[in-house]
């Protein structure tokens, strides 16, 4: 919107100038899907080293919107996407390159926090398992995940990154984002 002050992402996330936009909400700083160049709706941003591996992402999200028309918005891990998808009612995890894609219902509210939560273990023999969850910021976290998707040749390694959508000039933003290595 016109007149909005911000700031940049950090300069070594790649990908996020321009489609992502350091904004204040409710007195915080969260990380916004800007909507501004329709050529932009779709943001990708990459946070480390594709060498990476073995970790846990998480990060507060939120849509905007009202119950038929919400953005999408995620987390990248291991080459993974996890994503909050908002219209459709899902929690869905992907990989095009794999052509692997599992959701599971997953109702999310309009300008409410929820937590997400990914990692990828990966076995001796190159399978794996990538596991997501989500739920209400004001919840304790669930002891299950949500979702856990096996994968015949999993993903080694690969820079944990974030990802929005919003396709129909509904904000999506994102706080509180944390990497940390698996025990």
């Amino acid at each position: 919107e016109a007149g909005q002050k911000f700031a940049y992402p950090p300069l070594p996330w790649i990908g996020a100038r321009f489609k992502f936009e350091i904004r204040e909400l409710d007195g915080n700083k969260v990380l916004t899907k800007t909507i501004d160049n329709k050529l932009f709706q779709r943001g990708i941003v990459f946070m480390g080293s594709p060498e990476m591996a073995d970790y846990t992402i998480e990060a507060d999200v939120m849509t905007e919107g009202n119950r038929r028309k919400m953005s999408e918005i995620g987390l990248i891990c291991q080459r993974y996407y996890i994503v909050l998808k908002g219209n459709a009612g899902k929690l869905q995890i992907n990989s095009n390159l794999e052509r692997i894609k599992q959701d599971t219902s997953f109702r999310l509210r309009p300008k409410a926090w929820y937590h997400l939560k990914a990692r990828v273990d990966v076995n001796a023999d190159g399978s794996g398992v990538v596991r997501a969850k989500a739920w209400l910021k004001s919840d304790p976290e669930p002891a299950a995940w949500t979702l856990e998707v096996p994968h015949k040749n999993a993903h080694r390694q690969g820079s944990p990154g974030l990802f929005g959508f919003a396709p129909q000039e509904v904000l999506c933003h994102i706080d509180n984002v944390k990497v940390t290595r698996n025990r």
